[in-house]
This record gives C-alpha cells, structure tokens and sequence, in this order.
C-alpha cells in the first residue's frame, strides 16, 4: 500500500507548494514586515518538506529500482508546474486536499491504512456529495465496477452518491432565468418558479406555472431543469485533474501491482466519461431528444407496434419464467396492452441551453414506490412495470434504435414514474443519451 500512499502524498506535496508560493509571496511584497506571514510562510515551507519527504520515502518503498522513483518525482514536478499555469486547477487541487481530505479518498476507495475497518456508513456520499464537481458522477461510474473495487459497503456507498443531491434555493434558479437572453415573458416565468422536486450532479429540476393570457395562476404547470456553468467548469477542472493523476501513475511502470491496475482504470473510466458528461449541461440538446423519443412512443408509433409483438411472445413463453419472476409479472400482463409508455415534451420557445421546460411526468417515483411495503399491491405492480415495460423499452431503444434515435443510457429506478391510475410510465432524464453506428449497435 505504499504506493497509494504515495499518490495520496503526492497530491498533498502539490498543494503545500501552492499554498506556500502564495505565503512567500505575501511576505515579500509587505516586505518582511509582518511577524504572522513570517511564522506563516516558515509553516508551510516546513509541511511542504515533510510531505515531500514522505512522498520520497513511498516512492522508493514501492519501486525496486531507481528509474520508477526518479519517473515519479519528475512526474509529480511535472504537475506542479502544470497546476502553477493553470489556477483553477490549483485551487481546485488544494480545495480537494486541504477541506475535504482527498487522501482520505484514496485509502477509503483502496481499502488502504486501515480504511476498510474503519469505513464509516455514510463516508462516501458525504465526501462525493461536499467535493461536488464530477466526483458524485465518478462514484456512479466506479459503484457497478465489482471488477476493480471487491468491498461490497463501498459498492453499496458509491450507489447513493447521487442520491439526494442538495438542490440551490428558489432565489438562485430565478436569477438564473432572469439572466437568460429572449426568454418570453420573463419577469411572468420567474415569478411562476415553484420548488425544487429533485437535484443531480449536472442539474435540477424545478415546478413553474407558466404564463398564459389570463396570468400566471391559470397557467400550465410544467417543471424547468437548470443547470449551471460553475458546475460545468468545476467538472472540466477535474477531468483535468485526473488526468494529470493517471499520468503520475503510468510513471511508475509498475503493471504488476495489482493496486496500479486498479487506480489506473478508475481514472481510465473518468477519461472515457468526459465527452458524454460535458454534453449533458448542453439542455438544447435534451430537448431534442425529448422530440424524437416523444415520436417512437406516440400512439400507433414504432414503439406502439414493437410493444405489442414484444407481449404476444412475452404471453406466450410466460411459463417460461423463473417462479419469482413469473408471480410479479403475472399481476401486470392483464393491464399492459392498456399501458404506453410516454416522454415529459419540451416548451420550445422557453428552451434554452441551461434551462429546459418540459412536461410535468404524472405518478410516483419507481424507486420510492420499490422502496416501500414489500409485497403490497403497489411495490408488485412496480416490479412488474419495470421488467415488463420498462426494461424492454430500453432494450430496444439501444438494440433496435440506436443508430436512428437517442438511447436513454442512465436507467435508474429514479428515472421512472408510474401512473398507476392512468397506466402511464414516463421515462425521464434523457441527458444521458447516445447514438450508435450500426456496427457497435
């Protein structure tokens, strides 16, 4: 584990340098006069030795030979200089380090330092949350990674990272539409805002009454999903700051140490990430795809016809579901041919690339609905709509679809709402969606 350490060390090391560049700097330009940044510049020239010194003492406890320590040392100069060109990611770096304990991160995630004994219940959604930035969306990508992380409670932790994310308050999100260009009627849609229904990593979502001649109050409520620049570019920061740590470890040459492998392809999934991250801040770009998956689900759309060979075959073969499958979905055959399956629509001529108006989905949350009374009528019912309308949805979406439409590719219980009164199921969030070429299809 000296090697995790050492990654851990290295980073502090960083952000030491930064903070005492600063120190001195005061102290010069006031002339030496002030006995406080004097004690103050000494500290810190002092932490960044021992941590320098302790960086030394890892490296050469994980290398053999001398090559990988003097890689390492060169790559981490190398990203102190890098972080020095670029403030944002040196603040960002000494954020992560000195108020929310990045080392604590490392051993946690690793098991390191004595960290899987002392894993406390709540440690990574607390971390992911309070870092923000892209760490919350990280946490979602490494919680189905049994591959690289064999800890079943972090597994457990990382899924609700994105969980409960807290929202900004009414005052923000009005600001914030009060300051988007051409808006129509703006000061009527800002004084329709209601309360935040949910947050994410990327955005929230909103009530708001939108105006119509008779005002506000007779208008249609609908729901606005914002989301922020500072977001975005905390998130491109990290990305950054990533990167530079992957490079930290491919220095050490080490390909048979099984905690190099594990550490290089965490950062080896955020990489591959990037792309598909940044695009969801692009709502434009959601409301598209609202449009177009609005027109497979349409009555006697593609979706209408593809459904209902789906259930002549699904009818036909139900004994051939195992027993616990079958008894859930035994409930739902009666009423499916009833059900369809929608997508909330966007207001176009209130869209704009960081907000959204949209349709408000009807129902309850899937999740909370399999969260509560095992076995009751409602709880069977949502199980059923799930495997019987939703999976499939989304299977064929991406098997049959996704070289022409948006595939929906973040699934989540959450993302689902199920109107039981009026047989609906609303798939929401489609902000994370791909198009594929025929061949990876």
């Amino acid at each position: 584990m000296a090697f995790l350490r050492m990654v851990a060390k290295s980073f502090e090391t960083a952000g030491h340098g930064i903070a005492t560049g600063a120190t001195a700097l005061a102290d010069e330009v006031t002339g030496k006069q002030h006995p406080e940044l004097r004690k103050a510049r000494a500290d810190q020239e002092e932490r960044m030795r021992m941590a320098a010194r302790e960086t030394e003492v890892n490296a050469r406890v994980v290398g053999d030979h001398l090559k990988p320590v003097v890689d390492t040392t060169g790559a981490s100069l190398s990203v102190l200089l890098q972080l020095i060109k670029h403030k944002d990611q040196g603040e960002r770096l000494g954020e992560l380090i000195t108020k929310h304990d990045f080392r604590a991160l490392v051993e946690a995630l690793t098991g390191s330092g004595g960290a899987a004994k002392n894993l406390k219940p709540d440690f990574f959604p607390t971390w992911m949350r309070t870092a923000g930035g892209y760490f919350p969306k990280f946490a979602q990508v490494l919680s189905v990674r049994a591959d690289l992380i064999r800890d079943e409670r972090v597994l457990q932790q990382l899924a609700r990272c994105l969980e409960d994310m807290p929202p900004r308050d009414e005052e923000a999100v009005r600001n914030h539409l009060a300051a988007l260009p051409g808006l129509p009627q703006q000061a009527a849609v800002c004084a329709g805002l209601g309360a935040a229904l949910n947050a994410g990593t990327i955005a929230q979502v909103n009530l708001v009454r939108l105006p119509v001649e008779g005002g506000v109050e007779s208008g249609e409520l609908a729901v606005v999903k914002v989301c922020w620049e500072e977001t975005r570019r905390k998130m491109l920061t990290d990305f950054r700051l990533f990167s530079h740590a992957k490079s930290i470890l491919k220095a050490l040459h080490r390909e048979s140490d099984p905690n190099v492998q594990i550490v290089e392809a965490m950062f080896a999934a955020v990489g591959k990430a990037e792309p598909h991250v940044i695009a969801e801040f692009d709502l434009l770009r959601e409301a598209s795809a609202l449009k177009a998956a609005g027109r497979l689900c349409a009555p006697n759309g593609e979706w209408s016809i593809a459904c209902n060979q789906w259930m002549d075959d699904a009818e036909a073969k139900a004994d051939l579901l195992p027993p616990h499958l079958l008894g859930v979905t035994r409930g739902v055959f009666p009423i499916l041919r009833q059900c369809e399956i929608r997508v909330p629509q966007p207001f176009d001529a209130y869209c704009a690339r960081s907000a959204l108006f949209m349709e408000r989905a009807g129902g309850e949350s899937v999740k909370r609905l399999l969260e509560g009374q095992a076995q009751s009528p409602a709880h069977t019912q949502a199980a059923g709509i799930l495997i019987t309308l939703a999976m499939p949805f989304v299977g064929w979406l991406l098997l049959v679809k996704s070289s022409s439409d948006p595939a929906h590719v973040d699934p989540h219980l959450g993302n689902f709402r199920w109107d039981a009164e009026e047989k609906v199921l609303w798939v929401l969030d489609w902000g994370s969606h791909v198009t594929l070429p025929t061949a990876r299809r």
